[in-house]
């Protein structure tokens, strides 16, 4: 259980920052039960919620290798903000977009169409 953790704006925050268009300098993470192992060299996670501002919370899934590549998914909602004038029914703003990322810990690469070509 995280009880409470503050998170920098590291690489990936950062990329997350600007797929959310939001200019929150940190995120929190708050009384989340997190599953975790550790298996042949990787770190794994499932059900890490990061909260930014505006009340945007981020779940994360996949891992982390000790080299400090990265393969995860980040399930993000739909904020309102991201589609202008456009009204979406309140059953689909609940809905997230999940992005696959990857790349490293330094770099991150984070693919906008949920792995869509």
């Amino acid at each position: 259980m995280l009880h409470h953790a503050k998170v920098g704006p590291g690489p990936l925050i950062t990329e997350l920052l600007g797929i959310l268009k939001t200019a929150s300098p940190h995120s929190f993470i708050r009384d989340n039960q997190v599953a975790f192992k550790v298996d042949k060299g990787r770190v794994y996670h499932d059900n890490l919620e990061i909260l930014f501002s505006d009340n945007i919370k981020v779940r994360s899934t996949g891992s982390v290798g000790f080299d400090g590549s990265l393969n995860m998914i980040a399930e993000v909602p739909i904020p309102q903000r991201l589609l202008g004038n456009i009204k979406i029914p309140p059953t689909l703003a609940r809905q997230t977009i999940k992005l696959p990322i990857t790349g490293t810990i330094e770099r991150p690469r984070i693919d906008p169409r949920g792995g869509r070509r």
